[in-house]
């Protein structure tokens, strides 16, 4: 059947209007009433009260940030115990905002002041040209050894020594165990950090673990105890490290089978082939 063409041009009107009317409706934002939020939680934004407006600091004493804050309807004491701060650096580094929030019978109070911290470039640390040398028995004591360096430095940013709030981390290589990897870390109050990391080879010979045999027989259900084959386990410097014997592996003495025991000490191992019979 052939359509006139009057009616064809009609169709592609109507078409066209559509269109535009469903692309205009996906176009538009659902408006949401008041009765639509009954319920949510009531805040209430900048309630709290500053003065000064900005806080200033130059590293000197201990920061109070509670300084000439006050929040209608708290008491002083409600004030330390609900109130919880952040700080967060706005552009320079010197520049830090801090929020404030606090909740008490249903409403959140936030608001936001600056602090200016007065001659501050961030906390650094300095290694030393000289790192100390590190024995065995002494891995964990890295960061005693550093302070008696005087050209170590932790700086928290005003000049002032930083190093008692410092952290060492120690992780003894698993590829060599005369090698361990230091992190020495700062951070401070205002979330500024800084880090360095250090290899040091350790002073010394390798710490040794000897077993009594590579291979033990023993019966079903005799009592077995995987320590009882350990000859020789020593620290660099020949102290005693029995007690720093890692041991991987199980000995199921109720089943016949043959057992592979793994003695670990710093990196060094040894095997133990258990066979029960």
């Amino acid at each position: 059947m052939n359509i006139p063409l009057w009616l064809k041009i009609l169709i592609s009107v109507i078409c066209i209007a559509a269109v535009a009317v469903i692309m205009q409706r996906g176009d538009e934002t659902p408006e949401y009433t008041a009765a639509g939020t009954e319920g949510a939680a009531v805040e209430a934004v900048d309630g709290f009260e500053f003065e000064p407006e900005e806080l200033t600091y130059d590293g000197n004493g201990d920061l109070d940030l509670l300084q000439g804050v006050s929040l209608p309807g708290f008491s002083r004491q409600e004030l330390k115990e609900l109130t919880f701060v952040s700080i967060e650096t706005v552009g320079a580094l010197s520049k830090k905002r801090v929020e404030y929030t606090a909740e008490k019978d249903g409403v959140r109070y936030r608001s936001l002041r600056y602090l200016h911290l007065s001659g501050y470039t961030g906390p650094k640390i300095i290694m030393p040209q000289h790192i100390p040398d590190v024995k065995e028995n002494m891995i964990e004591r890295f960061g005693s050894l550093l302070t008696q360096e005087e050209d170590f430095k932790v700086d928290d940013g005003f000049g002032n020594d930083a190093s008692a709030h410092m952290e060492v981390a120690a992780e003894r290589s698993t590829m060599d165990s005369s090698l361990v990897h230091y992190t020495v870390s700062i951070e401070n109050v205002f979330g500024d950090r800084d880090r360095v990391i250090q290899d040091v080879v350790l002073s010394g010979e390798i710490p040794v673990i000897v077993l009594t045999t590579p291979e033990v027989r023993i019966s079903v259900g005799q009592t077995f105890d995987s320590h009882d084959y350990i000859a020789r386990a020593e620290n660099a410097d020949h102290s005693s490290a029995f007690d720093a014997v890692l041991v991987e592996g199980a000995v199921n003495t109720n089943e016949a089978g043959e057992y592979t025991l793994t003695y670990e000490l710093y990196g060094e191992s040894v095997s133990l082939r258990v066979i029960v019979e």
